[in-house]
């Protein structure tokens, strides 16, 4: 994408991305690196620089007031013209003049930033040598058309930021205006008093002699005097230190790291009874207001920071009783809560009709938390901000903010000044501390945290990373649903102790507006994966093959015939029950939930089945029910699961109901109600989940564990199992009524032994899928006569899909495009190891590690983990590559484990701790 397609794209809280893109177009077209923009603050009266390449003259707040009608910057804001040649450091232009020194600038054109023919500010391009004029004809008025282009977006951006500075500016006034409201109270509480001041932690923008100050300092929010002119006086002070020894305030309060707090041994406030015997840096102020006595009280927050402290004079001696102490002490406190309230009282106003305007938008989830992140930046005022999602990995989670090919998942703002995000760790005290980070810790814990000052806390080993060395202090949100947390949204700021309570205030409301959009968003784009990856593998038909029956179900057997025979009446009904579902029917239920089984040899295809079942299902239910959106789906493997967790993973859990649920969580069969689920190996499932499917197929009600609440679920039920469920019954290892609730329809998939016939053509498009799977070069293999009628000819225990890795085994011996016989054999002769047969999943899988297809954590980490292997399967290709080694890892190494070069025993540790821990080798089953 351009710089100018980029800019056209973004939206109104996109000020500083779109000056960058602005800066970068204009340095491109002119080839020269220092460029400048200034935009209007007429809050200020002045042109404010927001722009430049290093960042050094807005980070200083560089401002250049309106009234400098000769500067030559303002003289082109006011005239709206192009100003060509300006020299810049002499007396009309000498602002920056130590700026331009360093960088060693002579000369710019200025361009005015005109919005329907008014200027909002002006644009300069530098220059480090005297050309007379800078840019030629040609290219200013290329300049000048390009400017003109963009400037509708960049006009509406400027508003918006004017929008919110200004609206920023109101709060602080009225939190100024309420606390003297309540200081004026004050007088009434305690007659003698004189003078009442409020002081908070300074939050605004201050010069850079302060923000180098060690101890930091409060400034005067508000106060209020008996006397006019007092107050003059008074208001002169501004701001308070808190350097030891600088000041009154720094004998009861102090920095520590990043908090205002109150100093070790303070009492809980602090009286002096003559204020002019004491030594600090602004005596004469209060020697001017003739002030005796001074009352200091602070008020501590949840987490023991001070929010404020208030200040009560008097100018003749006076001493405090306990009830007046009391009813001023009282007094503080409800003046912080005023304040406070105020704030966010207007801030969440603002909040809500920002995001709102959002939630309205129909856009892809990156792009709306894109602009929600941005939004929250111009709210808040902060310098950047980001989005990270929860995502999980090698059964660890961690936060994603963008994927291993750089796209955004979550979102960033100014991502020029953030650069990269790296997948940070969720974690909290357990991780070591090059891995900790501030995102991190609030996913794990769920809470918010708010850093205010980064360097303390690398310091002392705290909860922060240095991905951008300008950031100074960070807030980070949790987002969450229920107890779950999806990902956390976070702001930073390029100065100290910035945030505060009400910027909190803005991030968990935002967090809370935009919770459920991620949550559907995520459940439909894994749905949406899901159905593609099924679709992809239904669609793919080979042109050489004439005998597909329905989706790519192929045959000219009987069997095959008789199958999709079925297949093709159950679809009626079925699809039904799904669109009376869609529409509102409830009635229905009362008969209890439809079920499909599905019975089959290992290996002949009953998910494949599934798959084009559903896919038929999902058409028909698109088309006849006019649904929008994929029928819902959802597929496991209950061999995976044995006690709580098979519970948990059809029915979901309460927060706590067992060691190890952190966070609420839904299970399959409330996920796709509406919908289909698939649980394969039906069979294996213990006694006690059969009774709970049956409860559950006989009402669509169940419960999650650690809950009493009912939950109501439709679903269309589909079991597939490799048992003779009849003989499991007679063993009492499957109960007779739940196989008898199971079969009210059923499908037999055949084995291949009973369909060699469609052999031949199985075999063809088979080979068409694995060619282009492995982008195999050339025509697609074909199989001699002789080779097909060696096929047909042979056992297959485990049916297509050994019949699949032969066919592949058998490619990869070929050495062109013809399999004969030879080929087969040569393959065949590979599947005995230890003169013990393994299965051809398990065959297929090794063949292709050790011919460098793929390594250990793709072709059978993932997988796994993925439920699309089983347990048996995993250990087969262990012992096969354990036989050929002399240890665990030598068949590490064998199945590509291991890395190359360097990392080979955190490799090696993550390699035991799956098979010993995760996949249970030589567990005792």
């Amino acid at each position: 994408m351009s710089y100018v397609e980029q800019l056209l794209a973004f939206d109104k809280e996109n000020l500083l991305d779109i000056l960058h893109y602005l800066a970068k177009e204009i340095t491109g077209r002119t080839d020269l690196p220092d460029v400048r923009l200034y935009l209007e603050d007429m809050r200020g009266g002045a042109l404010e620089c927001l722009y430049t390449p290093e960042g050094e003259l807005e980070r200083k707040g560089a401002r250049i007031p309106i009234q400098m009608r000769n500067n030559p910057l303002v003289r082109s804001y006011l005239e709206s013209r192009i100003l060509d040649g300006v020299v810049l450091g002499s007396g009309a232009d000498d602002l920056h003049r130590d700026w331009y020194e360093r960088k060693k600038l002579v000369s710019s054109a200025i361009f005015p930033l005109l919005d329907g023919g008014h200027s909002i500010g002006v644009l300069s391009v530098d220059s480090t040598h005297d050309y007379g004029e800078v840019l030629s004809n040609q290219r200013r008025e290329e300049i000048r058309q390009f400017l003109n282009l963009i400037m509708p977006t960049l006009a509406r951006a400027h508003r918006f930021n004017q929008k919110m500075t200004l609206n920023r500016h109101l709060d602080r006034l009225r939190k100024r205006d309420a606390a003297r409201i309540l200081l004026q109270g004050s007088f009434e509480l305690d007659l003698s008093l004189d003078i009442a001041s409020v002081l908070v932690s300074a939050v605004s923008p201050v010069p850079e002699v302060l923000r180098r100050e060690r101890g930091g300092y409060m400034e005067v929010l508000a106060a209020v005097s008996k006397s006019p002119s007092d107050l003059q006086i008074y208001e002169t002070l501004e701001r308070i230190s808190i350097q030891e020894g600088k000041s009154l305030l720094s004998r009861l309060v102090m920095e520590n790291g990043d908090r205002i707090v109150r100093r070790p041994g303070a009492p809980p406030v602090l009286f002096f009874g003559d204020i002019l015997s004491e030594e600090f840096e602004r005596w004469e102020v209060f020697s001017k207001l003739v002030l005796k006595t001074l009352l200091m009280i602070p008020v501590e927050g949840e987490n023991g920071e001070i929010t404020c402290v208030v200040n009560y004079f008097t100018k003749r001696p006076h001493t405090y009783s306990e009830s007046e102490l009391k009813l001023l002490t009282g007094h503080a406190r409800t003046l912080s809560e005023g304040i406070s309230d105020v704030a966010v009282e207007h801030f969440e106003i603002r909040v809500l009709s920002e995001i709102e305007q959002l939630l309205a938008e129909d856009t892809e989830l990156p792009v709306f938390l894109g602009k929600v992140v941005s939004r929250a930046v111009e709210l808040a005022g902060a310098d950047s901000g980001s989005i990270a999602l929860v995502r999980d990995q090698d059964q660890q989670k961690w936060l994603v903010v963008e994927d291993e090919e750089d796209r955004i998942v979550g979102a960033k703002s100014h991502d020029w000044r953030k650069g990269r995000i790296p997948l940070l760790k969720v974690g909290g005290e357990e991780l070591p501390p090059e891995m900790r980070s501030l995102t991190g810790y609030v996913a794990f814990t769920g809470k918010p945290y708010m850093c205010q000052d980064t360097e303390s806390e690398i310091a002392r080993g705290g909860f922060y990373r240095n991905l951008a060395p300008d950031v100074r202090s960070e807030l980070a949100v949790p987002i969450m649903v229920g107890e779950t947390v999806l990902g956390v949204i976070n702001l930073d700021s390029h100065q100290k102790n910035y945030f505060g309570s009400e910027h909190q205030g803005i991030l968990q409301l935002i967090s809370r507006l935009i919770s459920s959009r991620i949550a559907d968003y995520l459940k439909i784009t894994e749905l949406r994966g899901k159905v593609e990856r099924l679709r992809k593998e239904v669609s793919y038909k080979d042109p050489g093959v004439r005998t597909y029956l329905l989706g790519n179900i192929i045959g000219r057997s009987s069997a095959s015939l008789q199958l999709v025979e079925r297949i093709s009446r159950l679809t009626v009904p079925l699809t039904n029950r799904l669109i009376n579902w869609d529409r509102g029917g409830e009635k229905e239920l009362d008969l209890g939930l439809p079920t499909l089984l599905i019975t089959g040899e290992t290996g002949v295809g009953k998910e494949f089945v599934f798959n084009n079942l559903y896919s038929l299902l999902n058409e028909k239910f698109q088309g006849d029910g006019r649904a929008t959106g994929e029928l819902p789906l959802r597929k496991t493997n209950i061999a995976a699961f044995t006690g709580e967790l098979t519970y948990t993973e059809l029915f979901g859990h309460r927060k706590g109901a067992y060691t190890g649920a952190h966070a609420d969580r839904t299970g399959i069969f409330e996920e796709a109600d509406g919908g289909i689920v698939f649980l394969d190996e039906i069979g294996d499932a213990d006694l006690k989940t059969q009774v709970q499917l049956l409860r559950f197929l006989d009402s669509g009600e169940f419960s999650r564990l650690g809950e009493s609440l009912v939950h109501r679920s439709r679903v269309i039920f589909v079991a597939a199992t490799n048992k003779d469920l009849k003989e499991e019954i007679s063993r009492g290892a499957f109960r007779e009524d739940l196989y008898h609730r199971l079969r009210e329809m059923t499908l037999r998939i055949p084995p291949l032994r009973e369909r060699r016939e469609d052999i031949p053509d199985l075999a063809k498009h088979f080979l068409g899928r694995l060619h282009a799977t492995y982008g195999l070069a050339g025509k697609v293999s074909v199989l001699t006569r002789e080779a097909e009628a060696y096929l047909k000819e042979l056992d297959y225990p485990g049916n297509i899909r050994q019949l699949v890795t032969i066919l592949q085994g058998a490619l990869f011996e070929s050495s062109d495009s013809t399999i004969g016989p030879e080929e087969i054999s040569r393959f065949l002769a590979l599947g005995r190891f230890e003169d013990k047969e393994v299965t051809a999943d398990a065959l297929s899988i090794y063949t292709r590690i050790r011919k460098g297809e793929g390594d250990f954590w793709d072709l059978v980490h993932g997988p796994y983990m993925e439920r699309d292997l089983t347990r048996q399967t995993v250990l087969e290709i262990y012992r096969m590559a354990h036989g050929k080694g002399r240890g665990v890892r030598d068949a590490a190494r064998l199945l590509r484990a291991l890395p190359g070069k360097g990392g080979e025993e955190a490799a090696m540790t993550r390699f035991r701790n799956f098979m010993y821990k995760t996949v249970g080798l030589g567990r005792k089953d």
